[in-house]
């Protein structure tokens, strides 16, 4: 038998896991909970697999993904996952990433303390204060090179970037914008040039100046002998990450392309700003913004990359249930359908070690697997293969939770609601019926009360009963946040008895250390709910 994987050694650990999983029915739901049967003999069917993932690059922003051997097992690509010491034993070998911050050309690129004294046209303040670099410098309005400069930013950018290029292998060279937006420039430049190709339109243009140069130097470099540096070339990608910046495509007036993105730039869309209750691609219901922002992209690059957060925001961090279910497998697979997405980044509710929302491990899971192929599987399998094997005897009934809120969400559909759009409370009473809060609360309590009357193994019955309770503090959070409005007639005895229940719950199942690691912030703010 024979196992090997295609440019990176950690394909190899994938084909390895992939056996695994295929032909010895092992599965690695997260890092503490992992199903490998046990077996005198295993049986190899005759096969003949090659195992291409849909999606070149697969990232979930979540904590256990940080975990260097689980995010193996789980197969997603980014170093930045990996936080052991030791990267090399899980197969990567190159640096994906430099300048790994999401948004940093005026602190690195064209970094603000060596230029803006002497350049301070170059920047701008958005309107959240941060400093920004304003793309039209450098560039005529046709989108050539503007020669008439002492000193392009053109110029800078490039500098710096060879000097990136030299001193690693770094793949995806980050020339991003800050958060915010550009309502702030003053620079009526920017602003005449912004009314003709939208200002994804100026950042591509100055971009694909940027990649010209940089082409041409990789073409053309040798060293002191006179030898090439890079016979065979040097791949990398520009990755270009902004949210309202590229909200928009760069489209003219009349919705024709503007301009057209060099090769080498992958810009890395964000819808931010969703109905949640819908797929992207739901023309008739989702925000009409969010077709066609993947509409015009397809049109002007040969690839880009996505980062969604339909299964997450911080404005409610881990304490609620979001419609996840309902839309992640058409969401993925129109990521698949247009053709022209290499790297799909989900962004949940536990990033680095943030508290782990047990609704968030199952997410992970299903994610894991629809990154690779999102035509392999179907959801309801994902989440019952999950909740059978995590949940054992009480897996019928997490299934029924998970299907009451489901059922809700789709009655949501045919409502005027619009769920989670942006920083939205997706806890809000209006989204979940008192009687299905209740409801699902009782159904957790027997499943509790049953666990701990059953025989099975004691080390078993102890991780049930963790992921029952936490799953109980999920759903229990939206009742805790919304108290007063489910119960306007206010007794603050039967207050107080369900807030101590609950934070007893917190301690009980260790939430509060998981706060302590990520910040108080969230937890101090849950305790503001509590009746002392």
């Amino acid at each position: 038998m024979f196992l090997f994987g295609g440019e990176s050694k950690r394909g190899t650990i994938y084909a390895v896991y992939d056996y695994l999983e295929n032909c010895c029915d092992c599965r690695f739901f997260m890092p503490e909970v992992e199903k490998v049967p046990k077996a005198k003999n295993v049986y190899l069917p005759i096969i003949d697999l090659v195992d291409i993932p849909t999606f070149a690059l697969r990232e979930c922003v979540y904590n256990t993904l940080y975990i260097g051997e689980f995010s193996v097992k789980a197969r997603m690509t980014s170093e930045r996952d990996i936080i052991d010491t030791n990267k090399e034993q899980f197969g990567e070998i190159r640096s994906d990433y430099f300048w790994s911050s999401c948004h940093n050309i005026a602190r690195t690129i064209i970094p603000e303390t060596t230029y803006l004294e002497s350049h301070p046209e170059w920047y701008y303040r958005n309107e959240v204060g941060l400093l920004n670099f304003d793309y039209s410098n450098g560039v005529k309005d046709d989108g050539t090179y503007d020669d008439s400069l002492e000193l392009n930013p053109v110029d800078v950018a490039v500098e710096t970037l060879k000097e990136a290029i030299l001193s690693s292998d770094a793949y995806y060279l980050n020339c991003s914008q800050q958060d915010g937006g550009d309502a702030d420039n003053t620079n009526p430049v920017y602003i005449a040039r912004k009314e003709k190709i939208k200002t994804s339109g100026i950042i591509l243009q100055f971009l694909n100046l940027v990649c010209e140069r940089l082409d041409n130097w990789i073409e053309t470099a040798v060293d002191e002998e006179g030898n090439k540096l890079f016979p065979n070339g040097r791949e990398y990608k520009i990755l270009n990450f902004a949210y309202s910046y590229t909200q928009h495509p760069p489209m003219g007036s009349n919705g024709e392309l503007a301009v057209k993105a060099h090769e080498n730039i992958l810009t890395w869309l964000a819808p931010i700003e969703f109905n949640g209750l819908y797929p992207y691609n739901d023309r008739q219901n989702q925000l009409s913004y969010v077709p066609t922002l993947f509409d015009g992209w397809v049109n002007c690059v040969d690839s880009f990359a996505i980062w969604d957060y339909y299964s997450n925001f911080n404005s409610v961090c881990c304490t609620y249930y979001a419609p996840y279910i309902s839309t992640a497998l058409n969401n993925y697979r129109y990521y698949a359908d247009l053709g022209c997405v290499d790297y799909v980044f989900t962004q949940f509710s536990g990033a680095s070690d943030w508290p782990r929302n047990e609704f968030d491990e199952l997410k992970v899971w299903c994610s894991s697997k629809l990154l690779w192929d999102p035509y392999r599987y179907t959801m309801d399998a994902l989440v019952k293969e999950y909740c059978d094997y995590v949940f054992g005897d009480q897996a019928e009934a997490v299934l029924k939770v998970i299907n009451a809120n489901e059922d809700n969400f789709a009655l949501l559909t045919s409502s005027e609601f619009s769920y989670y759009i942006n920083h939205s409370n997706s806890y809000w009473a209006g989204f979940f019926p008192l009687s299905l809060v209740e409801g699902n609360i009782r159904i957790l309590d027997k499943a509790i009360e049953d666990n701990a009357k059953s025989d099975i193994p004691a080390n078993v019955k102890e991780r049930i009963d963790l992921r029952l309770k936490k799953f109980k503090i999920t759903i229990s959070s939206i009742l805790l946040l919304e108290y007063d409005t489910y119960y306007p007639l206010l007794d603050l005895n039967k207050k107080k008895e369900f807030t101590d229940m609950y934070f007893n719950l917190i301690e009980e199942t260790n939430w509060n250390e998981y706060f302590g690691k990520w910040n108080n912030t969230y937890y101090d703010l849950l305790y503001t709910y509590k009746v002392n």
